[in-house]
Formats: structure tokens, C-alpha cells, sequence
């Protein structure tokens, strides 16, 4: 998935087409906003700590924004403004940053609906240690890979 993602993402922005561009990053966000929302409905007493760090890192919010950032950009493409290539490939940075959390989470989703196949899963707690520290590391590349867009962003206003 992602390797297929960053591959289209790489396309676009070489000149193919930013439409796909902006498409492929809308899906992983949709893809990554939905699997949150499992969490955020559907919590199981073994991943306590995983939900916390969820809740701390506010990643549902954030991608929520991106992901109408990216749809504002879009739109500002088709009504004819040039992004320059800088303002495109941080983009996609930041769009592989969410496509590495978006893979952590599916991974949890799926380790839960594993546990929640044992008997007395309720007492035991999951492992989820590795996914703590992945879901941190992520989320700290997301954070600094938009904190990149920004500057991006306010540097490329000179040159319009």
C-alpha cells in the first residue's frame, strides 16, 4: 500500500498529473480517519495506553485539517494557480508521513481484532508497546514534515 501510494504520489508530482496527487493523498487520509475512528468507538480494555497516546497526539484532528488543506490546494490549482515543485513534494512528504501512521493503525486494528479472539481478552492486556513507540515516532514525522510545509509555504510567497 504504501509503496503503491508513494509511487503514484512520486508520479504526480513529476508532472504526470497533481490531480492524482491530490487524490491519493484525500484516500490515505480518509483511509487513516476512519481506522481512528474505530478506535475512538470501538476501545478494548488491553489497548488503555494506545487510546491514550491517540487521544494525546490528536491524530484524528490533524489529518481532518491536512486533508482539507490538501482539498483547499486542489482547488486552488484548478482555478489556476502554480504551485511550486518544493510546495508539491513537501505535500507528498507529508502524505507519506500518513501513510506510515495510517499503516501502524491498521496493524493495531488488526493485532485487537486478533486478541479479541482469545479466550479471557477482557483480563489480559495487549502488547502494544511497538505500536506506542512507531505511533510516536510517526507522529513526530507528520509534525515536523507539516512544520516543513509551512516554511515552504511562507518562503514560496515570495516567489509569487
Amino acid at each position: 500500500m504504501l509503496t503503491t501510494t508513494a509511487i503514484a504520489t512520486g508520479i504526480a508530482v513529476s508532472g504526470v498529473g497533481t490531480k492524482v496527487c491530490y487524490e491519493a493523498i484525500s484516500m490515505t487520509c480518509s483511509k487513516t480517519i476512519d481506522i481512528l475512528t474505530h478506535f475512538a468507538t470501538d476501545s478494548h480494555p488491553g489497548l488503555e495506553q494506545f487510546n491514550t497516546l491517540l487521544l494525546e497526539c490528536d491524530l484524528k484532528v490533524k489529518i481532518v485539517k491536512i486533508q482539507q488543506l490538501v482539498n483547499e490546494f486542489h482547488l486552488s490549482e484548478e482555478a489556476g494557480h502554480v504551485f511550486q515543485t518544493s510546495v508539491k513534494m513537501s505535500i507528498c512528504d507529508v502524505d507519506s508521513s500518513i501513510q506510515m501512521i495510517n499503516e501502524i493503525l491498521t496493524h493495531a486494528k488488526q493485532a485487537k481484532e486478533q486478541h479479541e479472539t482469545l479466550y479471557f481478552n477482557r483480563w489480559r492486556k495487549l502488547n502494544c508497546g511497538y505500536l506506542i513507540r512507531d505511533l510516536k515516532a510517526a507522529n513526530q514525522i507528520l509534525n515536523q514534515r507539516f512544520a516543513d510545509l509551512e516554511k515552504i509555504l511562507v518562503i514560496t510567497r515570495y516567489f509569487n
